[in-house]
């Protein structure tokens, strides 16, 4: 199995976002594969995060369980077909049962990297 070593960004939606409601982030012409996320809402809010959609490209999805407006809800990688993005594929949001206050999503670029010796 090769490893590598790569630039990492994150993308930061900050809300709120209203449920049920989407938010979509444009592509800013670069490919990259998400690697985590993490969503902050109020106590039951759904973030569900999706490759141009959420119904056929979705990723994963977390519940907040607190009743911290800060609560943290991290993201299962559902699916990790849909989390390699072309650089014209655009990141969507949804929020469903309540607000949510603030996604961060955690990238690697998947433009190559340099690669380790594995042994």
């Amino acid at each position: 199995m090769p490893a590598s070593i790569s630039s990492t960004f994150d993308i930061t939606y900050d809300g709120p976002l209203a449920a049920p409601g989407s938010a979509t982030i444009a592509n800013p012409g670069r490919a990259f594969r998400i690697v985590g996320i993490t969503s902050y809402g109020v106590n039951t809010a759904v973030c569900k995060v999706g490759k141009n959609n959420v119904a056929g490209g979705l990723i994963g999805t977390a519940t907040s369980t607190a009743t911290d407006l800060g609560t943290e809800g991290v993201l299962l990688l559902a699916n990790l077909a849909n989390a390699t993005f072309t650089a014209s594929d655009d990141v969507v949001i949804d929020a469903t049962v309540a607000n949510v206050n603030r996604v961060i999503i955690h990238c690697v670029a998947t433009g190559g990297g340099q690669s380790l010796p594995v042994t």
